[in-house]
């Protein structure tokens, strides 16, 4: 129980660390990615994370969009991390949308950070629907990406 603990807050950490300095991904990927991105989460330990980041026409204030799969408690989730003028103006409709899709996000916060949180089957397409059909970006757009605890791009 410790340990979980403990790797919640290096994720939640991790989060603030990204969040609170300008952050160039170095990493690229589309949502065809998706799968085998949750697909190495699945294999990686708690604390693993993948952050797609892509611009938006509703993106206020000229911040991207943060999209996160990560490990919690040996479960892959999405998680919406409610920091970023976006992610946090589009809460409840990002909310009442994964709602819609079958997917009720709860609320969770860890050291002063909310965020919600989804697990279960189809992350894949709840993520793809967020991004093509929320958001409306193109298939094919190239989507910033962080990681932590996995390679990418895999090896093939």
């Amino acid at each position: 129980m410790v340990i979980a603990i403990i790797v919640a807050v290096l994720v939640i950490a991790a989060i603030v660390f990204l969040a609170t300095r300008p952050v160039h991904p170095t990493l690229a990927a589309t949502v065809a990615d998706i799968p085998t991105i949750i697909a190495k989460l699945a294999t990686s330990k708690d604390g693993s994370f993948a952050v797609l980041m892509f611009d938006s026409p509703r993106s206020r204030g000229g911040d991207a969009v943060n999209l996160q799969y990560s490990v919690e408690h040996g479960t892959v989730g999405v998680d919406w991390v409610l920091m970023g003028n976006t992610n946090i103006a589009d809460k409840e409709e990002v909310s009442a949308f994964a709602a819609r899709l079958g997917h009720p996000m709860t609320e969770h916060e860890m050291n002063n950070v909310r965020y919600l949180r989804v697990e279960g089957q189809d992350l894949d397409k709840l993520g793809v629907s967020i991004i093509v059909e929320f958001y409306g970006i193109p298939r094919d757009a190239v989507l910033g990406l962080i990681t932590e605890g996995f390679e990418w791009p895999p090896k093939t």
